[in-house]
């Protein structure tokens, strides 16, 4: 080898140690790359600036020219691979569009809807089926039970009425023992303190065992009933409530006009008032305080009741027998 050639291959190697002294040692050239990826060189230090950093940059403008060279071939449509990538998904898709819009399964959807209808107007039935007959049940409960009240009470009644009878059997045979002149017969009907049996039978017991004078009361307003109590055996008729719209009488005006006004209907029998069973007017016996609920009440004057303070027996609260019916002036 001549000197030249050493001297060159020296020149030449200074240079590469050189080179990488300024890369390796020094650490602070910048790489800068253009569009193209064509070097530009190694040119003045940037301070701050290292081989890494370098690097970094040159991936970076990588990415950008990938980036436009995508975009041009999306554009120009030159890239067949991406053509395959937008055709591909649309074979697929043609496979599988017949599934998607067979009539079928709206229909089966239809029969679901309309089973479903028809089960919940099925529930709707049923259920009013069985309203229908709970409430057929409850009235046809409560209608036995006003029957069975309304037997009991009957049979109430009727006891009542043969133990009365009995009781004034007996007072009429220690009358007639006693030697009394008369006896007046208080039958169903009267005003004030009322019997409860009918005056076609009272008299019938009582002439059994007493044959003096009989005087009979109970609902008798007008001649014919006089006529009529004479004929079934009395020898007097005996009229209270005939005589208090008389113009003698002293009684309120107020209790005048309830004659007037009440029928034989509005006539309550019960003993919640005196104790003793009698008969009175029952809007009377309301404006005291007295309602249906308490007329079955047997003590006199009730604690029980919730009457007004100045309500008082046969002053406030009015009697009458069921000879109302006849009265009209």
């Amino acid at each position: 080898m001549d000197t030249g050639s050493i001297l060159v291959l020296s020149i030449l190697g200074g240079g590469f140690i050189l080179g990488v002294w300024f890369i390796l040692i020094r650490r602070d050239a910048a790489l800068q790359v253009r569009q193209g990826m064509v070097a530009d060189g190694l040119k003045a230090p940037v301070r701050g600036s290292s081989f890494s950093s370098a690097r970094s940059e040159f991936e970076r403008k990588l990415v950008m020219i990938e980036a436009e060279r995508r975009r041009r071939n999306l554009s120009g449509g030159s890239i067949s691979l991406i053509q395959q990538e937008q055709e591909q998904p649309a074979e697929p898709l043609l496979e599988e569009e017949p599934p998607v819009v067979e009539p079928e399964p709206p229909v089966e959807e239809e029969d679901d809807d309309e089973e479903s209808e028809e089960e919940m107007l099925e529930r709707r039935r049923q259920r009013d089926e069985e309203w229908a007959r709970r409430e057929e049940e409850e009235e046809r409960r409560r209608l036995e039970e006003e029957e069975a009240a309304l037997a009991e009470q009957q049979e109430r009644l009727k006891k009542e009425q043969e133990e009365q009878a009995e009781k004034e059997r007996l007072e009429a045979e220690k009358a007639a023992e006693a030697g009394v002149d008369g006896l007046i017969l208080v039958s169903a009907g009267a005003g004030g303190h009322s019997g409860t049996i009918n005056p076609m039978a009272l008299i019938k017991d009582v002439r059994k065992v007493f044959d003096k004078t009989i005087v009979v009361a109970g609902s008798i307003s007008t001649g014919q009933d006089i006529a009529t109590v004479l004929q079934m055996g009395a020898d007097m008729a005996y009229m209270g409530t005939r005589f208090i719209n008389t113009k003698e009488s002293k009684a309120q005006e107020e209790y005048k006009k309830m004659v007037i006004e009440s029928t034989s209907s509005d006539i309550v029998h019960t003993s919640s008032v005196s104790g003793i069973p009698a008969n009175f007017m029952e809007a009377s016996l309301n404006a005291a305080g007295i309602g249906p609920e308490d007329y079955a009440r047997t003590a006199k004057l009730d604690p029980g009741l919730d009457m007004n303070s100045e309500a008082k027996a046969w002053k406030t609260i009015w009697s009458a027998g069921h000879g109302v019916s006849a009265i009209h002036d």
